[in-house]
């Protein structure tokens, strides 16, 4: 189930609360507190605007392999650490595109002007 968020807005306070997503109210009341449903607390709570660190299985490599494709990749401008599994892993929506695009990899979870196959290279 979603977490919503809610601010009452008397004293700036903000409560988080978990509800099916059929049954979220608009207001909640804590005590003799009422709470409104805040938009934007939700967007920051749920990440929206912050790119989280991802690791790629698709992009991963032996991890005896890691240390030289971090090194390769660091030469081609976009340096990227793996982890112990051989994961790479992305801070940053610009590097997860330089990244792929320098592995000639499609990257079926980006959106408009992200790395196509036809762009990419080897490297």
């Amino acid at each position: 189930m979603p977490t919503y968020c809610y601010t009452n807005h008397d004293t700036g306070k903000t409560i988080t609360r978990v509800f099916p997503v059929k049954e979220r109210p608009e207001f909640v009341t804590v005590g003799d507190e009422q709470y409104r449903r805040d938009f934007i607390q939700d967007a920051k709570s749920q990440g929206r605007g912050y790119y989280k660190p991802r690791a790629s299985v698709a992009l991963a490599v032996h991890p005896s392999q890691s240390r030289d494709f971090e090194r390769k990749s660091g030469a081609a401008g976009c340096f990227t650490k793996h982890d112990k599994r051989g994961r790479p892993v992305f801070y940053s929506k610009s590097q997860r595109t330089k990244y792929c695009e320098w592995r000639g990899a499609t990257d079926f979870d980006g959106g408009y002007g992200d790395p196509t196959t036809e762009r990419g290279r080897h490297g």
